[in-house]
């Protein structure tokens, strides 16, 4: 259940495997040490601090005046680390993409724009469960932030009635009895797209908004999380939990490509 406002899931804790010993030495751990052996990014914070070389592999946090704190070297070996090894994104787009986020002196922050969740929520509309996406992003404020929704995708509400209209239109001559016809068309709801322009498209978080309004749709659940981040100039990735029993687990980057978007904060596609 959700709380607060919050709408992050909450996030469970792995029991770990060891790490190995070759990964442990080039961090310094002292791979005996039960409580350094927690390779799991089990937060999404915890994520953030690790990529940016502001967290000891035994979870201890670094400040800014401890010798490794955005170390380079840590980086280069860490970032590497925070990737899921079962998404295919071929090592050399990895060393890429750590080495231009290294050597650009590039950090992630919660606080640095550019970065989305996207939250699978279930709704109950009319009696009827659907799922849609949820994407949100963190305002600030003049005392704080908060997550604010900014865009619904994926609701089956908004293609209902999408029938075959060939012989469903506005006449071209309408203009000649001053559009009186427009009766028909508000009257035609199932009809509708095919009175409004060809690429139109229904503003999703508008919908959900009026029809919640309405009290038509109420929101159940949700069922899984995932972030989109280009706060790394001319990259795009996205960040899921993988849940499993090893050491490649939690908080992971799923999906990695070169991105030449402008719009930082737009909305990913399907």
């Amino acid at each position: 259940m959700m709380r607060g406002g919050l709408f992050l899931p909450r996030l469970i804790v792995l029991c770990c495997l060891p790490l190995s010993n070759a990964v442990a030495q080039d961090f310094g751990i002292d791979p005996n040490r039960e409580v350094q052996l927690q390779a799991s990014t089990k937060q999404v914070n915890q994520f953030f601090r690790r990529f940016n070389a502001e967290e000891a592999p035994d979870g201890k946090r670094w400040f800014s005046d401890h010798p490794d704190y955005h170390s380079f070297g840590i980086r280069k070996r860490y970032i590497p680390l925070l990737f899921d090894k079962g998404a295919g994104i071929p090592d050399s787009l990895v060393r890429a993409f750590t080495n231009e986020a290294v050597n650009g002196k590039q950090f992630l922050s919660l606080h640095g724009g550019a970065f989305l969740a996207e939250v699978h929520s279930v709704f109950s509309w009319e009696g009827k469960l659907d799922t849609l996406q949820l994407f949100l992003s963190i305002q600030e404020e003049s005392v704080g932030s908060k997550w604010v929704m900014v865009a619904a995708k994926g609701m089956s509400i908004l293609t209902v009635g999408q029938k075959d209209s060939s012989l469903v239109f506005l006449h071209p001559l309408s203009h000649e009895i001053e559009f009186m016809n427009l009766f028909r068309v508000f009257q035609d709801a199932e009809n509708m797209h095919a009175y409004v322009k060809e690429d139109f498209e229904p503003d999703g978080l508008s919908v959900l908004w009026y029809e919640i309004q309405r009290k038509r749709v109420v929101f159940k659940s949700v069922i899984g999380v995932k972030f989109h981040f280009r706060q790394i100039e001319g990259w795009y990735f996205t960040l899921e939990q993988k849940l499993r029993p090893e050491l490649n687990s939690g908080w992971l980057i799923t999906g990695l490509q070169r991105s030449l978007e402008s719009n930082k904060n737009s909305i990913p596609h399907d």
